[in-house]
Order: C-alpha cells, then sequence, then structure tokens
C-alpha cells in the first residue's frame, strides 16, 4: 500500500497545521509501505508518531522538502530519499538491508546528498562493506559538526569494526564524535587530526 502527498501545502499554512495534516491522513494506515511527501517546500518537520503509526513503512520520499530541519529514527525505513533538503540540520538514520537481496548493498549509500549539522547513524553492523560507506563521503560533509555512529551490541558483522570506522573519516570541522557499540581493538589514527574536536564519547 502506498500513498502520495506531493506536494498538499499552500503558504497560509501554520507548520503546526502541516503536521497535524499529515498526522491525520496516515492515522490509521498501519499497513502502509510507500510514502511521498516530496516536494511539499514550506515542510518543516516530520510528525513524532510518524515512527509508531506505520511502523511497515519500507520508502520515504523527502525530496525536494527545502524547508525540513529534521529525520528521527525510523527503524523499519529500508530507502529513504533526501535529495536537495539544503534545510536539513538534523538526521538519524538506521541503516538496514533489503531482506529479499541481504548480500548486496545496505541502505547507507541513501546518505551521500545528505549535508547537516547533526548525523547519527545507527545499526552499522548492517553495512555489506567499506565501499558503501567510501560512497557517502562523510569527509566531505563540511556542515557536520557533531557525528554519532553506533553498532548493536551482541550483532553479527558483515564488516570488520575497526575496518568500518577506518572509512567512516568524518570532517576536520567536527566538534562532537560519539561512538557506540564498537567491537575494534584500535581507533584509527585520523582521530590525532581532528583539531576541531572538543567532544570525543566512546561507549563499548
Amino acid at each position: 500500500m502506498s500513498m502520495c502527498l506531493n506536494p498538499i501545502f499552500h503558504y497560509h499554512q501554520s507548520k503546526e497545521d502541516r503536521l497535524q495534516y499529515i498526522g491525520e491522513c496516515i492515522k490509521g494506515l498501519s499497513a502502509l509501505e510507500h510514502l511521498d511527501l516530496s516536494h511539499n517546500i514550506f515542510l518543516s518537520g516530520l510528525p513524532e508518531s510518524l515512527s509508531d503509526d506505520l511502523n511497515k513503512l519500507q520508502t520515504l520520499n523527502l525530496s525536494g522538502c527545502i524547508r525540513l530541519k529534521k529525520v528521527g529514527e525510523l527503524e523499519s525505513v529500508k530507502c529513504i530519499t533526501l535529495r536537495n533538503c539544503r534545510g536539513l540540520e538534523s538526521c538519524s538514520f538506521v541503516v538496514c538491508v533489503d531482506d529479499l537481496a541481504p548480500y548486496i548493498s545496505s541502505n547507507i549509500v541513501q546518505l551521500e546528498g545528505v549535508n547537516c549539522q547533526e548525523l547519527q547513524i545507527s545499526r552499522l553492523e548492517n553495512v555489506r562493506s567499506k565501499e558503501e560507506v567510501r560512497r557517502i563521503k562523510l569527509v566531505e560533509k563540511e556542515k557536520l559538526e557533531k557525528l554519532k555512529l553506533g553498532w548493536t551490541l551482541g550483532s553479527l558483522r558483515s564488516v570488520e569494526d575497526s575496518a568500518l570506522l577506518e572509512e567512516l573519516v568524518p570532517t576536520n570541522t567536527g566538534q562532537c564524535l560519539e561512538i557506540h557499540g564498537y567491537n575494534g581493538i584500535c581507533l584509527p589514527e585520523y582521530l590525532t587530526g581532528l583539531t576541531s574536536l572538543r567532544e570525543l564519547k566512546i561507549v563499548c
């Protein structure tokens, strides 16, 4: 089941009205798998209940939502499109794989066009190769100030934590780095070159 709501808003509507309207549209659609909200240029946020209401959602299209500021954690979503979301300030991204093709690649490559101030990437154990991580070009995200990376404790890995962390090189202008659930025995050498880093937190 899919739903397309692009674009649905008008300039005179308040932020609260837009979020309420989305909430009303999706309420009760627990079987919804695909949601298209692309090109809603006055959309600045998503309903807090979206993840709970749409727990079977697999794809979410937010491309062209130029005023969107925050994307929270959406555990079931395998594909999220964030192209031209240039106003994005914060993004929580859950790495997952397609159940029909679990050995091909994960969805982390969808972060390639994302450049925000705060980025949280969880369930890194689902990354299938180092090449996937290279594609997102984390080091080139000049807006990124706070980066949080997380693996699930006790989970199986396709790529060793240390090898993956070597590829997750943050920009040199970053101020805060958090690493959770890391199983590696050593830390990457690039940490000593992060001269702007003010806060480093490692929780194993």
